[in-house]
């Protein structure tokens, strides 16, 4: 199954819904007959929780040669304390296929993960560096975080500074995790910095991976 979900609107955080309900004040006439206007009170989004996954190192715009140094924290439950690191080029290729880590240590609450991963590119190219969790049941992605990269075949490394605390970029809302979907519709609510255009790819996968 696969959707396309557009939301044409211009402020941030983008609020994503199969629906989108809107009020503005509302105009009483009393009994004297002099019209008097009386707003409707609208329930507020939710604002934006903390990153669940943050990429500590390589930050945004990182210029990078081999082998690549990532380090990921998470507050998330991580399957044997495992995490997955991947490098897509910016037509979509794997360069670094996905990769398994076990976290090195935990405090706070936060898992943290390090590793040092070989790459190859003949020349400069963007890609992007994505760390996730997935299901134990099905292999599943069930959280994901990236960051948007340079790879270099060779020269000095620029190391870009992260983001401190930074905010999820994308939360699904509804349906909540682990809820059974019936009937062939499925009804999505979330909040989301605004994208190319202000448009989200949603996709539905099964167990086995199927679109």
């Amino acid at each position: 199954m696969r959707a396309l979900l557009r939301i044409l609107a211009a402020a941030l955080p983008l609020l994503l819904a199969c629906s989108l309900l809107s009020a503005g004040p509302e105009t009483v006439t009393p009994a004297d007959g002099t019209p008097t206007t009386t707003a409707i009170e609208t329930e507020a989004p939710p604002a934006a929780s903390g990153e669940a996954i943050q990429i500590l190192e390589p930050g945004p715009g990182s210029r990078l040669v081999s082998p690549l140094s990532v380090r990921v924290r998470t507050r998330l439950p991580a399957f044997e304390r495992t995490l997955t690191l991947r490098v897509l080029s910016d037509d979509g290729r794997d360069l670094i296929g996905p990769q398994a880590v076990v976290a090195t240590s935990e405090e706070g609450g936060w898992l943290s993960f390090s590793a040092a991963l070989p790459f190859s590119v003949s020349e400069e190219r963007n890609a992007f560096l994505l760390a996730y969790l997935t299901s134990p049941r099905d292999g599943g992605v069930t959280h994901l975080s990236s960051t948007w990269v340079r790879l270099m075949p060779a020269g000095q490394a620029v190391i870009e500074a992260a983001p401190v605390d930074p905010p999820e970029t994308l939360q699904i809302l509804l349906p909540a995790a682990g809820e059974s979907i019936q009937g062939g519709l499925v009804h999505v609510e979330g909040i989301g910095l605004a994208s190319f255009e202000q448009t989200l790819l949603i996709e539905v996968h099964d167990a086995a991976g199927a679109v």
